[in-house]
C-alpha cells in the first residue's frame, strides 16, 4: 500500500530528518622541500712552480670533491688575501692572477720581491707536505750502488731489444722515498743510455723502482726509447694527504724542461699535472 512517503535515493523527503553530514576528505600531507646542501668553500693542497711573474699551479688536490686537478681549479683554492709558502719557507699574500711566464695559462700573483720567487711554492701556507731531495751526481750514484747499472742494463736489453747493447747504460741518480707509507723507503734509479752520436739526445732514459730483494726484478715507472729526454727525481709530495706521496719529476731535453707531478701505481706512473718551460 502506498503510504504517501516519497524516497529520493536513500533519503526520505517526508520523514522530517536531515541527512548526515558528509565525511571530510582526507588532506594530503604537506610536501617538505629538502634543505639545500651546505656550501663548502673549495680547499686543498696546491703545488706550484715559482717565477718572476708569479706562481704557476702544476697540480693540486681538491679535498672538498675530492679529486686531483690542475690549472684554473687549483687557482680557485687560493683566493685573494690568502697566503702561500715559498721555497724559502717565507709566506706571501695572494693579490690576484696574471699571465704565466711559461706554458701559457694563468699564474698566481703574490706580494713578494721577484728574487724571492724561485723554485717551488705550496698552499696552504701552514701545511708542510713536500720533501726536496738533495742533488746527486752520476759518480755519487755509481759509488752508492755498485753493480746496479749492470743489473739495470740487463733489464733494459730484455725489455727493449731494439736498443742493442745496453752495457753503456749510466746510473744518473738514486733516490730513496717511502712510497707506500710503511716507513720503509723504496729505491728509485734514474738511468740514461747515451746515443750513438754525442750531439744527439740519449737513446733511452727511464726511472726504475728497484726492489730490496735481490731476486726481484726492477720495475720501470717511466721512460721509453728515442724520447730524447732525461729524468731527475726532484722530490716527493703528498697532495691528497693519504700517506702515499706523489713524485716531483724534472724531465729535460735540448729544447727546455718540464716539471711534473706523478702518482705511483701498480704499473707505470700516472701524470697528475705538468708545467713546461722552453729555453
Amino acid at each position: 500500500m502506498w503510504t504517501g512517503l516519497a524516497w529520493t535515493g536513500l533519503v526520505c523527503t517526508a520523514c522530517g530528518e536531515a541527512p548526515p553530514p558528509a565525511a571530510p576528505k582526507p588532506q594530503a600531507a604537506p610536501v617538505e622541500t629538502p634543505a639545500p646542501p651546505p656550501t663548502v668553500a673549495p680547499y686543498g693542497r696546491v703545488f706550484m712552480a715559482a717565477s718572476e711573474t708569479g706562481l704557476v699551479p702544476i697540480a693540486c688536490h681538491e679535498a672538498h670533491v675530492p679529486k686531483f686537478s690542475t690549472g684554473e681549479a687549483c687557482l680557485a683554492l687560493m683566493p685573494v688575501g690568502g697566503e702561500v709558502k715559498l721555497d724559502s719557507g717565507a709566506t706571501a699574500k695572494v693579490t690576484g692572477t696574471g699571465p704565466a711566464e711559461c706554458g701559457g695559462g694563468k699564474a698566481l700573483v703574490v706580494q713578494a720581491a721577484p728574487e724571492a720567487l724561485r723554485g717551488h711554492a705550496t698552499a696552504p701556507a701552514d701545511a708542510s707536505f713536500v720533501e726536496v731531495l738533495p742533488p746527486m751526481t752520476p759518480e755519487e750514484a755509481a759509488k752508492a750502488a755498485p753493480g746496479l747499472a749492470a743489473q739495470l742494463a740487463a733489464v733494459v736489453s730484455a725489455e727493449h731489444p731494439t736498443l742493442g747493447d745496453a752495457k753503456r747504460l749510466q746510473l744518473h741518480q738514486l733516490a730513496e722515498i717511502d712510497l707506500d707509507g710503511d716507513r720503509k723507503p723504496e729505491r728509485l734509479a734514474s738511468v740514461t743510455l747515451p746515443g750513438a752520436d754525442e750531439d744527439a739526445g740519449p737513446a733511452f732514459a727511464a726511472i726504475y723502482l728497484v726492489p730490496v730483494e735481490a731476486e726481484a726484478r726492477p720495475r720501470k715507472l717511466k721512460g721509453e726509447p728515442g724520447a730524447g729526454v732525461q729524468y731527475t727525481v726532484l722530490g716527493a709530495l703528498d697532495l691528497d694527504a693519504d700517506g702515499r706521496p706523489e713524485l716531483w719529476l724534472n724531465s729535460y731535453d735540448d729544447e727546455g724542461f718540464a716539471w711534473s707531478i706523478e702518482q705511483v701505481g701498480s704499473a707505470m706512473l700516472t701524470e697528475l699535472g705538468r708545467w713546461r718551460c722552453d729555453s
